[in-house]
């Protein structure tokens, strides 16, 4: 896998690890820092949160669909 594919792979993660996060910053040359946002222990899915792909209307959609039983 080409570093090209890897960065795409990366950026469409909705969660990054540190380690992820970091392998980003150094090899993606379009990093935007502000794209991200540290949530650390608040996930267990990352420490980072990817804005780029997070959708808080899905978020909001999932969850009211988990009070409801659908």
């Amino acid at each position: 896998m080409t570093i090209v594919n890897l960065v795409k792979k990366i950026n469409d993660l909705e969660y990054l690890t540190k380690k992820q996060y970091s392998w980003l910053a150094s090899n993606d040359s379009n990093f935007d820092s502000l794209d991200f946002s540290y949530i650390g222990d608040f996930s267990k899915y990352g420490d980072y949160l990817n804005l780029q792909v997070y959708s808080e209307h899905e978020h909001h959609d999932f969850q009211y669909r988990m009070e409801c039983g659908i």
